[in-house]
């Protein structure tokens, strides 16, 4: 017996929900913790640190990295050379 298509899909959605969930507690947990005693709160943030000491850092995302690189690729080629 052949499982019903809505079934599928919410299998599918659920999958998807719970990788979604993962990727988002490893980029929260990946990034970088400093532990500098002497400085304030104003001096840590001034050096792009949280509160609590974790570095604040937002890469790009990679599908406009990658656009960006396949642009610069067709410039740089089309050029011609001299």
């Amino acid at each position: 017996m052949t499982q019903s298509l809505y079934i599928k899909l919410a299998v599918l959605f659920i999958r998807l929900d719970i990788y979604r969930e993962e990727r988002e507690w490893r980029a929260a947990h990946r990034r970088v913790k400093i532990d500098y005693p002497h400085l304030n709160a104003h001096l840590l943030r001034d050096i792009g640190a949280d509160p609590d000491g974790r570095i604040a850092y937002n890469a790009p995302p990679k599908q406009r990295a990658t656009k960006t690189v396949r642009h610069l690729r067709r410039y740089l080629s089309s050029r011609r050379i001299t």
